[in-house]
């Protein structure tokens, strides 16, 4: 986990240098809380996302502040996702897997941990799958009234682990 713990420090060193976001992070996620997210998810949160959230809880999402993590989708433009706390995290799990389409097409191994919206089903989310801690990017959402839904929403791979992930977030900076 030292890896992580590295990677994560060198990306909210880079946050730094944007302002005051990096000030939107939370502190870290207390035994409690991870607890009660871990009841409300009914398993264990993956480990490299509980080891995450004991650095840093997600952040507040405040009008002001600015989501930390990037999507991109064809250069220049991207997307901001916000880092979700843990009780968000169980919220968001719980929405994504009670989604038919989404249960179908992805089942239920993808743990969110960053959202474009406040609704998991508006938009896309970073998850950590629980079996193999890799990343995706899964796009939720369903616009075309003329095609089928399940060509609509797909998943991007986006790091064997969070650790890759985030040394790939602080390259987008």
């Amino acid at each position: 986990m030292d890896d992580l713990r590295d990677a994560w420090a060198s990306f909210v060193e880079i946050l730094g240098r944007y302002g005051d976001t990096a000030s939107y992070l939370n502190g870290p996620c207390s035994p409690e809380a991870l607890r009660e997210a871990e009841l409300a998810l009914g398993f264990p949160m993956p480990e490299s996302l509980a080891e995450l959230l004991k650095l840093n809880n997600g952040q507040r999402i405040e009008k002001e502040g600015k989501p930390i993590f990037k999507s991109p989708l064809k250069e220049p433009l991207y997307r901001r996702q916000s880092f979700l706390d843990a009780r968000s995290i169980a919220a968001a799990y719980r929405a994504f897997i009670e989604d038919e389409l989404l249960m179908r097409e992805f089942g239920d191994r993808e743990v969110p941990f960053a959202s474009y919206r406040d609704s998991i089903t508006q938009g896309e989310v970073f998850t950590v799958n629980r079996d193999s801690g890799r990343v995706s990017l899964i796009w939720t959402e369903t616009y075309d009234p003329f095609n089928p839904p399940e060509w609509q929403v797909c998943r991007f791979d986006r790091g064997k682990d969070l650790a890759e992930f985030l040394r790939q977030q602080r390259m987008l900076c």
